[in-house]
């Protein structure tokens, strides 16, 4: 029930016919004409902020690590962002249909956020208008240090590309308490309980 809950979210940023249900074009549900980036990034770090490009690393199946070059989203909170000694982001992946295929992950589902580990903005205007031709992959995380990234942004190599509205903050949010803090299965919950009516048991 607080996973069905949590998923309706989502729903406040569609568009929805007179019956209540999601607008089909092209196979894509249609998202309200909402302005998800800013015109201009914000002056200092802040949370959900595109900057690139870093050069990515995850360890694949086989043990060996990967790199990749892209932009990033930053996950860190804003004030953290102002002061930890690193700071966490999480890399845009290129539409690749093929790909996508190749790794089973439903192109319909992608474009409407229903997996859980991946975050899309819909119909982006200007100046963030090629970022409808990404996601941001949250099961890639990637710690760098925040005095280099500052450094490498006041020398150019860097730049802030953009940084979200209040609408895409919320949307932002919304997507990564679904992808980190939903609620676990009732099995689980129930192995985790040390506490009862009784007092405390242990196990």
């Amino acid at each position: 029930m607080l996973l069905k809950k949590a998923k309706k979210i989502l729903h406040q940023f569609k568009e929805l016919d007179k019956f209540g249900e999601p607008v089909i074009v092209k196979g894509r549900q249609k998202y309200k004409n909402i302005k998800w980036f800013l015109d201009k990034p914000l002056g200092y770090l802040a949370q959900g902020d595109v900057i690139g490009d870093f050069n990515f690393k995850f360890i694949d199946c086989d043990g060996y690590e990967r790199e990749f070059e892209t932009s990033g989203m930053l996950l860190s909170n804003t004030c953290d962002a102002a002061r930890d000694e690193n700071i966490i982001l999480a890399p845009l992946i290129p539409f690749d249909t093929e790909k996508l295929k190749a790794e089973r992950i439903n192109e319909y589902d992608l474009f409407n956020n229903k997996i859980f580990q991946i975050l899309y903005y819909p119909n982006c205007d200007e100046p963030c208008d090629d970022l409808s031709n990404y996601f941001i992959d949250l099961s890639i995380i990637n710690t760098f240090p925040r005095e280099l990234v500052m450094k490498k942004i006041e020398e150019r190599k860097i730049m802030k590309k953009s940084s979200l509205s209040d609408f895409g903050y919320y949307l932002f949010l919304s997507k990564l308490t679904l992808r980190l803090m939903r609620p676990e299965d009732l099995e689980t919950q129930k192995e985790r309980k040390v506490y009862s009516d009784e007092g405390v048991f242990s196990r």
